[in-house]
């Protein structure tokens, strides 16, 4: 069966919905050679901005080259400089005695070997544990110098920046990092950012001395008339009914999150047999919602009492919970204590500011508390 939603998968060119603003900026960034930041909650579509961007670029550039980086399980400076050296070398078709070449002219110290993978294949490994910082800052040179030497246009594509801010000088090694990109003619960056409060506060604090990027695209929420008729046309190609007005009530369930329209629209479609009624869509929404509940109830467990009160009257709707009266309808014990609680749930992303006011970043989650906070008043 070929369903044709996959909410892991980049969004395809019929599901792609509301950034066409943000494609053409990035798309002339990319061109240009400018260095760029992507900044957005989870699962608002980044990467597909992004794939889509550079397919237009690619069109008009014959040159450009993406070297691909994810800093998920990257947690110090050394552990970023051997997977950048590593993808550059497998980006630029480097060949293993090539690659073996150039580790051991430039970076000795990274104990560079060949070993033999478990399919037979050989592969490079490098440690850059033993490498001072210095060394590991004039990495970003030479890797720079290298892409230059190949004659190629390379953007750079790191994905969790925001890992960096675990890093034990994070504002030193992104002016180092940064500096080094800025300087070369050839190679340029793209950084994908989740933590948006965190990063904007990072990037403040960075740039105070210096002009380390060019542009910084900070993704805003989707509407439901964004995605149009998308979800209707997307049926009808696999042979199913999804009539418009029923496609919007889906995109709003879904809060018009892109991540959230896919999977509940896959959801509906698997339960549609050849026509999707609004039955079906609202069965599908509680089938997801009860899936996602447990991590939810995971989620709610690692916060403190009081955080869990602070966001219970965000969720009333209060605007103004240092109030007296406010702060002893939810059990808050102080104004102070609801500050601590709203930096610390900023900080990790768990709320933001929207249009004035603060909502829980996850939409479907914000959906689920508003139940069961609904259930104790």
């Amino acid at each position: 069966m070929n369903i044709p939603f996959n909410p892991s998968e980049i969004a395809s060119d019929a599901l792609f919905a509301g950034r066409e603003k943000e494609v053409a900026i990035l798309t002339e960034n990319i061109l240009s050679g400018k260095n760029t930041i992507i900044l957005s909650h989870l699962k608002e579509g980044k990467s597909s901005l992004f794939a889509r961007a550079v397919s237009l670029s690619s069109d008009r550039d014959v040159n450009l080259k993406v070297c691909r980086i994810s800093s998920a399980d990257i947690t110090s400076e050394a552990d970023f400089c051997r997977v950048l050296v590593q993808q550059i070398l497998v980006s630029l078709s480097a060949g293993v005695e090539e690659s073996m070449g150039f580790l051991n002219r430039c970076f000795p110290s990274s104990d560079p070997r060949i070993v033999v993978g478990n399919d037979g294949a050989l592969r490079l490994e490098t440690d850059f544990s033993r490498c001072t910082q210095a060394q590991l800052f004039r990495a970003f040179d030479i890797v720079a110098s290298y892409v230059e030497e190949k004659g190629v246009k390379l953007c750079l594509v790191v994905e969790d920046i925001q890992q960096i801010l675990q890093f034990n000088d994070p504002v030193e090694f992104y002016r180092h990092f940064s500096s080094s990109v800025r300087k070369s003619r050839n190679m340029f960056y793209c950084l994908f950012g989740s933590s948006v409060f965190r990063m904007h506060e990072f990037l403040k604090g960075a740039s105070r001395s210096f002009k380390l990027h060019d542009s910084v695209i900070t993704l805003q929420q989707l509407k439901v008339s964004d995605f149009g008729t998308r979800l209707s046309d997307i049926f009808a190609a696999s042979g199913k009914y999804l009539d418009p007005d029923n496609s919007t009530y889906l995109a709003g369930l879904a809060a018009a999150h892109p991540y959230y329209v896919n999977l509940l629209a896959r959801q509906a479609w698997l339960m549609t047999s050849v026509v999707c009624t609004r039955e079906i869509i609202s069965q599908a929404f509680e089938s997801l919602l009860d899936v996602m509940s447990l991590s939810f109830q995971k989620y709610l467990q690692t916060m403190t009492e009081q955080q869990i009160c602070y966001l219970r009257a965000i969720i009333s709707g209060e605007t103004s919970v240092s109030s007296a009266a406010v702060l002893n309808r939810f059990g808050i014990t102080s104004a102070t204590s609801a500050s601590r609680s709203k930096a610390s749930l900023l900080a990790c992303d768990f709320i933001h500011y929207s249009d004035g006011r603060i909502r829980v970043t996850d939409p479907l989650m914000e959906k689920w508390l508003n139940r069961r906070f609904s259930i104790g008043r």
